[in-house]
Order: structure tokens, then sequence, then C-alpha cells
């Protein structure tokens, strides 16, 4: 911006410099792609970012230095029955949120999903996000050795993934 001068008030104005160039149809085309692509990010319920931070749900880890990456479920095919009860490995003590691995569960923050990984031996469970309903939107896992995470919600099979 270039000053425009100042008033009785010692205020500095601002006026605001401006740029013309030409830009071909294909950078135009481009611009708009990025836009939408930046504009659809915003609209996941699932934020990873580059300071190192998680976001499911409203509830926020820092991961450090690192760059976290939230997996989604994968479908399943053929679709397997909800089990009666989830099972979930371990917690851990005192977690290190740049250890973990992160999976986002369910796509909604209104209704979480029963959960399972397999086998629990395999993890530790470090951080749950909740939905509103009380169940698991996201969780991260502490992997040991590999382990399948699967979800189902109102009886319905919402996928799995598989952590190393």
């Amino acid at each position: 911006m270039a000053a425009s001068g100042t008033q009785g008030t010692g205020v500095q104005h601002m006026a605001p410099l401006t740029f013309h160039h030409r830009r071909s149809g294909r950078g135009r085309t481009a611009g708009a792609i990025m836009l939408i692509v930046m504009l659809a990010g915003c609209a996941r319920p699932v934020h990873t970012q580059p300071d190192g931070q998680v976001s499911i749900c409203g509830r926020t880890v820092h991961t450090g230095a690192m760059v976290p990456v939230v997996q989604h479920l994968a479908a399943d095919a053929p679709a397997e029955p909800q089990p009666a009860a989830p099972v979930l490995p371990s917690p851990i003590d005192e977690s290190s949120y740049n250890q973990l691995q992160y999976v986002r569960l369910t796509d909604s923050c209104k209704a979480g999903a029963v959960v399972t990984v397999e086998p629990p031996g395999s993890a530790r469970l470090g951080i749950t996000f909740p939905a509103a309903d009380g169940r698991p939107a996201g969780i991260g896992l502490l992997v040991t050795h590999p382990v399948t995470v699967h979800a189902w919600s109102g009886g319905h099979d919402l996928g799995s993934a598989g952590l190393n």
C-alpha cells in the first residue's frame, strides 16, 4: 500500500496499490480450480495444518513440527455386520501427539461410530475425538504392529483403514 497523506489527527491513510496484468485463459482456469479445491477443503470437518495441528469435531491437538495426516476409511466390500461393542486398544498413559496415526471415522460431528481395532494389542489409543453423541468421530493410535481400524454407525459399515 502507498501512503496518500496524513490528516490533522496524525493518522496516516493508505491508498491501495493496484496491479494490472493479463492472464491467459489457462491461468484463470487454474486459479479457479485452486480456489474450488481450497474452498472444498475448508468444508471438510478434518483439518491438517502445516503448523502441526489436527482438529476433528472441535478438539485440536498439537503435534509439534510434524505435519499430521488424517486417514479416512475405505468402503468395505462386502459390508460387515456391526459388532455388539467397540474393540479398542488400551490407552496410553501419556501421549505424544506427534507419534500417533490419526483416523477419521465419520464424516459428521453429530454421530460417532462403533469402532474396532484389530488386533487391539498391536496399538495403543492416544486420543479420541468425540462426536456430539459421545462416540468417536476420530481416533489417534500409537501403532506398534499392523492393525485394521473398522467403523460402523447406525448399523451401517463405514469402512476400514489399515495402519502400519
